[in-house]
């Protein structure tokens, strides 16, 4: 069992399925301080809600195809789980939302968000860092 669980596949898939439950009970419990956005990232708003589905469907396919091509360890699965989760998130609350998410964390006037966002951020961060020190 220990092997299952430090091997990177399981990694992925647990940072996944936990990134997209974690921010659909998010979702439940913050909805009343809820923005309600059409738009997608820093609330760009694209003129066709295809154009919604497919960005949730490109961080997904990226991250899979990355996922498929590279070889890697547990950081960089864990990175891919962030944004492959957070992009299934994001990719539920519009399929099932009339193409709106949730966003409930408020930073001012510099924006709103939400867990699923944060995911895909900290992902992209972990995954620069894991590349960089690839290189070096």
């Amino acid at each position: 069992m220990k092997a299952l669980l430090s091997s990177p596949l399981p990694r992925f898939w647990y940072t996944a399925v936990l990134v997209v439950v974690i921010s659909q009970l998010a979702r439940g419990i913050f909805l009343q301080w809820a923005v309600f956005n059409s738009g997608i990232a820093f609330n760009l708003t694209p003129p066709l809600f295809v154009t919604y589905i497919l960005s949730g469907v490109l961080i997904l396919a990226i991250a899979i195809w990355f996922y498929l091509t590279q070889r890697f360890g547990l950081l960089w699965a864990v990175a891919l789980g962030l944004i492959f989760g957070g992009g299934a998130s994001n990719l539920l609350d519009r399929l099932f939302h009339n193409g709106l998410v949730a966003d409930y964390i408020h930073f001012g006037s510099l924006g709103t968000i939400n867990l699923a966002d944060a995911a895909i951020s900290a992902g992209i961060l972990l995954a620069v860092l894991y590349l960089n020190y690839e290189k070096s």
